[in-house]
């Protein structure tokens, strides 16, 4: 259900996070990656990023994604725009686990390494660092959207949503822990109220359209879309932060 229930709520949304397009489209110009690059992204999603990336860069993008229904949307998406206008550069979707694909990988081997909100996937935010930075060479960058805590959680709201009080670091706290590992920070941004409100409500509706769809599952994905949104505006507004934080490897 959990594949099923992030699939429809992210319908419609370019990127699977709480920042506008305005601000991923400055992150992809602050990169100002090399015509060509070699990327590879964790928890890609649909592929708006690696797509955006090709359009801009001519980017050679591996992207790395769990759930067959939004691997099978990137695909329709990177044949749309990519593959049926011939441009050079390209996103090959490898559908699998992100740790089993990641062990193939060889170390130091691209010049832009990506997370953003799949922390998890690599074992979480301090594992992701090491892993990133294991596969990025000398020079290159590493781009990570994390959690943050921007003022110590309510009791209730870890307990409605399924987090704990030390799943986040504070926004500087992830700067932080990357400078310790030997990341050079270059950029960093963070998701306003307006980016979280919009980004939060368009999941809402969207999961509330399965009332009308009667969706498979729909009851059990509605109330938890209902948790989720109620946690939201009594505890998490302002509490719960995203950042973007782009190093550079030495």
């Amino acid at each position: 259900m959990s594949d099923l229930y992030t699939f429809l709520a992210h319908r419609g949304l370019a990127f699977a996070n709480p920042f506008s397009e305005p601000s991923m489209q400055r992150a992809i110009d602050v990169l100002a990656l090399a015509p060509g690059a070699s990327v590879a992204d964790f928890g890609a999603g649909s592929c708006e990023l690696p797509i955006r990336l090709v359009e801009k860069y001519q980017a050679k993008v591996a992207a790395v994604e769990l759930s067959a229904r939004m691997a099978a949307w990137a695909r329709e998406k990177i044949h749309a725009r990519l593959v049926a206008k011939n441009l050079p550069g390209g996103v090959t979707v490898h559908e699998g686990d992100a740790g089993a694909f990641r062990a193939t990988m060889e170390p130091h081997s691209y010049d832009l390494t990506i997370c953003i909100g799949s922390s998890h996937a690599l074992g979480g935010y301090e594992k992701t660092v090491q892993v990133l930075k294991r596969l990025t060479r000398p020079g290159g960058q590493v781009l990570i959207g994390e959690g943050f805590w921007g003022k110590a959680p309510p009791e209730a709201y870890p307990q409605a949503t399924g987090m704990t009080p030390d799943e986040f670091h504070t926004h500087g706290g992830n700067i932080d822990h990357a400078c310790r590992e030997g990341l050079t920070p270059l950029w960093a941004i963070t998701a306003s109220e307006r980016e979280w409100d919009e980004y939060e409500w368009a999941h809402a509706r969207n999961l509330e359209s399965l009332a009308q769809d009667k969706c498979d599952s729909g009851a059990a994905l509605i109330a938890r879309g209902r948790s989720w949104r109620e946690a939201y505006w009594k505890w998490g507004r302002g509490v719960l932060g995203f950042g973007l934080y782009l190093f550079r490897c030495q």
